[in-house]
């Protein structure tokens, strides 16, 4: 264990939290190995970190960590989601579909994990700016919500 990895998640910078926890070297192998509770723990240190991360959502997607089946789905979605082959609307429709599987889809769950690894690119969204916006929460209203 690197001597990064040993300290505890508050003592780093969020930037390096999200590549020590996220980086698909770490989380790939994983999932791959069906390590579902070691890829949700890195999903709880990171989230938990977000200040912008609504406590409703945290507490929800938390708590469905603590179940295997939904801790799975979700590992599987969220790596695919950020890592996966197929086209992004593809990853992005797969993953949002398995959310509302576990009732789980909102903005800020499904724009999180784009915007921790691509902060000039992509920003999390919140379900208020959602609706006033009028945002679809789809590939469509996704695309639109990244614009400007």
């Amino acid at each position: 264990m690197s001597k990064d990895e040993s300290r505890s998640p508050r003592e780093i910078d969020i930037d390096e939290l999200v590549r020590l926890r996220l980086d698909p070297q770490v989380l790939g192998p994983m999932v791959s190995r069906s390590q579902f509770d070691r890829a949700a723990e890195h999903f709880r240190e990171v989230i938990d970190r977000v200040a912008e991360f609504p406590e409703g959502d945290k507490a929800r997607f938390f708590s469905a960590l603590e179940d295997e089946d939904q801790r799975r789905d979700l590992a599987i979605a969220l790596h695919g989601l950020m890592y996966g082959k197929p086209a992004m609307k593809a990853r992005f429709e797969h993953c949002l579909a398995t959310l509302h599987r576990h009732d789980l889809a909102s903005w800020p769950l499904i724009t999180v994990w784009f915007a921790l690894l691509h902060p000039g690119r992509f920003r999390l969204i919140d379900a208020a700016e959602a609706d006033r916006a009028g945002w679809p929460l789809d590939w469509d209203g996704f695309c639109q919500s990244q614009r400007g």
